[in-house]
Parts: C-alpha cells; structure tokens; sequence
C-alpha cells in the first residue's frame, strides 16, 4: 500500500509573519530577526499572486539594517531561495507565482546589546522596477 500526503503550499513554513508589505504586487512577509552570537539573520517570505517575476536584492550600501541604538549594519550575506551571495554583490531569482520564496539576509557584528531592529531594508528590482521594502521596530529573538 502506498501513502501519499498532500501539504498545501501556503502551510509551509506557515508562522506568522511579524509585518507584511506588499510592494510592486509581490508581497513580502517578514517572519523574524534572529541574533546568535554577533550576527543577525532576517528572515521574510516573497510571493507574487499574479505571474512569475524576476527578484534581485542589492547588497552593500543599498539592503541595511539599523539597530534601537541607531547602528547601521551591511547585509553580509544575501540568500533567496537557494541562492546566496557576498553582500558586494546583488542576487537574483525567480519568484513563481504563488509560491512562497524564502528571503534572508545576515548581519555581522551586531552589537550584543541591540533589543529590536528600528529599520530593515530590502533593496533591489522586481522585474527591474525599482524595490524598497521597510520594516520597523522588529524585535529580535535570541
């Protein structure tokens, strides 16, 4: 006898999501920003309702992240789907319509003393138009 078990695409990695924006008709669903030791990953979802686009995040100097003490942090990574990339250069992807994207950026050096995230940007193109998606007073998680 064979089983199979059918799991609706929207169930997976189903947490709530701390904020929600919807930018040039993808929305962007930030899950958590997460410190261990020194760095901190955010993490967010990307999923276009209508058609496939084309996603690209900007690293150094555009994506930032900005601590409750009014520090400024590069991204040092870059991660969308199974794509990473150095922070000195941009990444790019997919998104297929529907389908629920895994979004992640890493900051290093973040002081062990930071509470919340006051400002996170993505920054980059989806379909080449330009992208800017913020997020703020993000609670960070140990």
């Amino acid at each position: 006898m064979v089983l199979f078990v059918f799991v609706p695409l929207n169930s997976v990695n189903a947490g709530e999501a701390l904020q929600t924006q919807k930018v040039n008709k993808v929305s962007f669903e930030l899950m958590e920003c997460q410190l261990s030791g020194k760095t901190v990953r955010c993490i967010a979802y990307a999923t276009s309702g209508d058609r496939d686009r084309g996603l690209k995040l900007a690293g150094y100097g555009n994506s930032k992240m900005y601590d409750d003490a009014g520090n400024e942090y590069q991204p040092t990574t870059l991660h969308i789907a199974n794509k990473n990339g150095p922070n000195s250069h941009g990444i790019g992807s997919m998104l297929i319509s529907g389908v629920r994207t895994k979004l992640q950026l890493d900051f290093e050096n973040v002081s062990t003393d930071a509470r919340a995230v006051s400002r996170l940007d993505f920054k980059g193109k989806v379909d080449n138009k330009p992208l800017l998606v913020t997020f703020r007073n993000v609670p960070i998680t140990k």
